[in-house]
């Protein structure tokens, strides 16, 4: 490692190889490529073959730049492939597959809720992916939106795990004007009406409810072919009063009969 680059033997002969030639990305430890085997191309030759300029970054651009020509001539919407997470960032992270950049947003990297990319990706790390859209970008260049998920069975298609008349507990996702959605399930939501929440009529969900909450609800309907959810908190609230109650009076019948 020299000042600003690198040092490289030709066979004898010392050329010089910038730190931003040595490869694609920047070079955080110069000290890893000591040692390494590279090809290179010739950029400069001075006085009498005494400087000699090369750069490797050159060749991995035209490498590169073949590749995603190669792979652009087979994308297509629905193909299912291999990459490396290259970047991650608070909306999603994008892919390299092959020489072409793809990105999967954040809603589309898991079923179940992701608060930042980084919990579950990495630079560097490998995926699998599914192509879902190929358009145009303003520039010369392809916008290519990818997904991890689609290649998960949801927990519709695994099942729920619970069926109607259960209580089960959940999480309050999201509140509206007309309800609040409660998360039963990994990327499913069932909704509580605001007639729903409270015996007491109540002017907004948020009067008694905050996302982030967790509530126990009783599962009112299950549309399967719809994939709807009906849930009731307050019905939930008495169904929990009568078990226990039932519960202490078979308590004490069995004392008596003791």
């Amino acid at each position: 490692v020299k000042k600003g680059g690198f040092e490289v033997d030709l066979s004898g002969l010392r050329a010089f190889c910038p730190l931003s030639q040595i490869d694609l990305q920047f070079c955080e430890k110069p000290e890893d490529h000591v040692g390494a085997r590279y090809q290179f191309r010739i950029m400069e030759i001075k006085e009498k073959g005494r400087n000699i300029v090369v750069s490797r970054r050159v060749l991995l651009e035209e490498e590169q730049e073949k590749k995603s020509k190669e792979t652009l001539a087979m994308l297509k919407p629905g193909l299912e492939c291999e990459g490396k997470v290259t970047k991650v960032t608070e909306f999603g992270a994008f892919i390299d597959i092959g020489g072409v950049e793809g990105m999967v947003h954040i809603s589309e990297i898991s079923h179940t809720r992701v608060n930042h990319p980084s919990e579950i990706l990495k630079p560097g790390q490998d995926v699998k992916v599914k192509v879902m859209k190929i358009e145009p970008d303003k520039g010369d260049r392809q916008k290519i939106a990818l997904s991890m998920k689609a290649l998960e069975p949801d927990s519709w298609e695994k099942g729920l795990g619970f069926g109607e008349g259960e209580i089960i507990r959940g999480r309050v996702s999201r509140l509206t004007d007309f309800g609040a959605f409660i998360e039963v399930a990994p990327g499913v939501d069932g909704l509580v009406h605001i007639s729903e929440i409270s015996y007491e009529r109540i002017p907004h969900p948020s009067k008694l409810l905050h996302e982030g909450d967790m509530v126990d609800v009783l599962v009112m309907g299950i549309d399967l072919k719809a994939r709807r959810i009906s849930l009731s908190i307050k019905e939930a609230t008495i169904k929990k009063q009568i078990d226990r109650k039932s519960t202490r009076l078979n308590s004490v019948t069995l004392e008596s009969r003791m």
